[in-house]
């Protein structure tokens, strides 16, 4: 699982973090701007609040490559000082560190590990956390796609950038108020393959161990780090 593989997997902290509202696709109906407007409101007030967060995922992929749909479980931490943790436990093991300007990922079954060093303020770099406006209104557009059980909504995000655009066509989230955290991730991808990731949170707001952010190398393999 290399950088590019837990990007996915923490896009949904974007949706958390973003101190302004990116530009949004608004219905020509007064109540769907108004709506739309609060609901950003109401994430705008969780990421003003949130400090850290543990989650079970369960993230399935379908390629045209394959008959079968790719399934790979596992948790995922995060600390609002920079620190994250994702832990793939099936159907193999695989760990990603992301701290200060450190991203390591270790894979016990394969007894290898990968060291990369991406420079500061790398969640808000390369994860999009904590962008401004301008900056945020450059990668997506919104809009509320439908409303879901539990007085949720389903919102869907079309990048903007080329960049963007060359591999993800539109992203799909679901929320609901009991949180406002996504609960439920679809990627669209270019050429046809799909990512879909449900999450489940078991602690929102409690304090994490500091040593929950650490990986445990076998001595042969260690490095300091």
């Amino acid at each position: 699982m290399k950088i590019r593989s837990i990007t996915k997997l923490v896009i949904f902290i974007v949706f958390c973090f973003m101190s302004q509202y990116p530009q949004v696709v608004l219905s020509s109906d007064i109540n769907q701007q108004s709506e739309l407007k609060w609901l950003l409101e109401q994430m705008k007030e969780r990421e003003t609040t949130l400090t850290s967060l543990v989650a079970d995922f369960i993230q399935t992929k379908k390629t045209r490559l394959l008959r079968e749909p790719l399934q790979s479980k596992g948790q995922i931490y995060y600390d609002s000082t920079g620190k994250m943790l994702v832990k793939v436990t099936s159907p193999s093991s695989a760990m990603v560190l992301i701290r200060d300007s450190l991203v390591l990922t270790y894979y016990p079954d394969l007894s290898r590990v990968e060291k990369r060093y991406l420079g500061n303020n790398i969640i808000r770099k390369y994860l999009g956390i904590g962008m401004s406006i301008d900056e945020l209104r450059k990668l997506y557009r919104i809009k509320i796609v439908s409303k879901i059980p539990g007085n949720g909504y389903r919102v869907k995000l079309t990048p903007v950038t080329e960049t963007i655009m060359k591999r993800i066509e539109t992203i799909e989230i679901e929320t609901k108020p009991t949180q406002w955290l996504p609960e439920y991730i679809f990627f669209k991808e270019k050429g046809g393959d799909s990512t879909a990731i449900r999450l489940q949170f078991t602690s929102v707001n409690k304090p994490l161990p500091e040593s929950i952010f650490t990986i445990t190398i076998p001595k042969e393999q260690r490095e300091e780090y």
